[in-house]
């Protein structure tokens, strides 16, 4: 089975390709690296599933993720807008984060079809014959959440009123400036409509609940990326992640931290994860931060620094975003921790001092 990953991550998402944290001391450890590129490329599965007047017609798992999609999340939820990275919006003009306003429009879904029989690629930011399009609402999404997994399925049936050939159809987000990013594209053998036929438009996004994200990664996915509050007025699990805010006159665009920190205590992994005792939590120095763009990809190293004297015994690394989730009763922004990751190391504990870093090294080819 072809699995795609929803962020280009830690995105993390929504997609990452290739995930690996290394730490490096003087005298290495043994059993201190961990790969995560394979976690990450089976965490999600998209299906298509076409209908025409309730029976299905067409079928396909493995859906195809758009390059560009991923690098919206990269840049807005991993702060990458500030190296450079920017993505095409369907109208060919580039942006460099996605807006999910607090007061005003929300992110949105939009469901397309078209008549254009071009092969799917990575690289489509745009349906290329586009023929009916409809913004999502409550109704047209589903979420079964349960201990391992979250089936986020949104649908639309288009009824037609002509004869035409249906061969394409695609996912598309809209920020809340009103740009809109092309989430993935489907092309398929052709399904012929006659007038008052119906087209039923279904994607399944299947999301396994495994190391290192955790719920609240994947409640941003689908709250801000995937449209769902926007499109039903409510966070699924109240995941809340707001890039742009306006309030008395003040404006705060995507000034949210990513943060790290030491995992002190000795504690297994879970999607909600309370953990007990950590050092102090710290933002990632985005002046440690290389970026690199060499044949359609990129490689992003981070380097988390500590920066006092104290030695712990560490058992992993947390991962938190510090982020705007709302407008307090003096439309003054308000900022809470949340946690995105928590990487437990393979054999812990190990020793970690001022003198022990860890890399964070982001592989993402484009295949473009």
């Amino acid at each position: 089975m072809d699995r795609k990953v929803l962020v280009a991550t830690v995105v993390i998402a929504i997609l990452v390709l290739s995930l690996v944290i290394t730490p490096s001391l003087a005298v290495k450890p043994p059993g201190v690296v961990e790969r995560l590129d394979d976690e990450i490329r089976s965490h999600v599965t998209v299906i298509l599933r076409v209908y025409k007047n309730g029976e299905l017609v067409r079928e396909k798992v493995g859906d195809p993720v758009t390059d560009t999609w991923i690098k919206a999340i990269l840049s807005t939820f991993f702060l990458l807008y500030r190296q450079g990275l920017s993505f095409t919006c369907t109208d060919g003009t580039t942006k460099n984060w996605v807006y999910s306003d607090a007061a005003g429009e929300k992110t949105k879904g939009i469901l397309a079809i078209g008549t254009d029989q071009s092969p799917a690629s990575t690289s489509d930011y745009k349906l290329y014959a586009t023929y009916m399009r409809y913004t999502l609402d409550s109704t047209n999404y589903l979420i079964q959440d349960n201990a391992n997994w979250i089936n986020v399925t949104i649908s639309h049936t288009f009824i037609v009123n002509e004869a035409v050939n249906i061969a394409e159809a695609g996912l598309i987000l809209q920020s809340g400036d009103g740009k809109q990013v092309l989430v993935c594209r489907d092309s398929f053998t052709p399904v012929s409509l006659n007038p008052d036929d119906g087209i039923t438009i279904e994607y399944n996004f299947n999301i396994r609940k495994d190391p290192p994200f955790t719920e609240y990664f994947w409640g941003v996915i689908i709250n801000v990326f995937l449209g769902y509050r926007g499109s039903t007025g409510s966070y699924w699990h109240n995941h809340k992640f707001l890039t742009y805010n306006s309030g008395r006159g003040q404006t705060v665009i995507n000034s949210h931290k990513l943060q790290w920190a030491y995992v002190l205590s000795d504690e297994p992994w879970s999607p909600t994860p309370t953990l007990a005792s950590t050092s102090s939590i710290r933002n990632i120095d985005l002046s440690l931060v290389s970026w690199s763009v060499e044949n359609q990809s990129f490689n992003l190293h981070i380097r988390l620094d500590e920066l006092d004297q104290n030695m712990y015994e560490a058992y992993g690394i947390a991962i938190y975003t510090y982020v705007c989730t709302g407008i307090d009763s003096y439309n003054w922004a308000v900022y809470s921790t949340y946690l995105v990751a928590y990487i437990r190391y393979p054999n812990p504990p190990i020793t970690a001092n001022r003198y022990t870093y860890h890399i964070i090294d982001l592989g993402v080819n484009f295949n473009v």
